[in-house]
């Protein structure tokens, strides 16, 4: 998983302590398992104080593995990872995406097949 510093254009992503799930952080500060609905950061700042209220979680053991990835605006506003790995993980397994919890996103038009790798 990328460590990166903090910088504008990142969400921060850990994974739930339990299920082992990828989860993203929200601008109200909850986890989600939708990257289109994490908060994108505008500023260095920003990202810093995302990752700061995200550690707070991991402290508390509701997630564990927190960092800040690259991401991008799509044209309709939502956040999306920039690198394929980290575009991979908020999909889930490539193969059969009839079949788990890739299966359950609603409200995202994006699938790997709309993703060159």
């Amino acid at each position: 998983m990328s460590n990166l510093k903090p910088q504008p254009s990142q969400i921060v992503t850990a994974n739930e302590i339990g299920t082992g799930a990828v989860v993203f952080m929200t601008a109200e500060g909850t986890w989600t398992f939708d990257v289109t609905a994490a908060c994108l950061s505008e500023t260095a700042a920003e990202s810093e104080a995302m990752l700061a209220l995200a550690q707070t979680s991991n402290n508390r053991s509701e997630v564990e593995l927190v960092c800040l990835i690259a991401a991008q605006r799509l044209p309709d506003g939502r956040p999306w990872p920039v690198h394929p790995r980290e575009v991979i993980r908020a999909l889930g397994p490539t193969v059969r995406h009839d079949l788990g919890y890739q299966a359950d996103i609603k409200n995202t038009s994006r699938t790997l097949t709309d993703v060159s790798l």
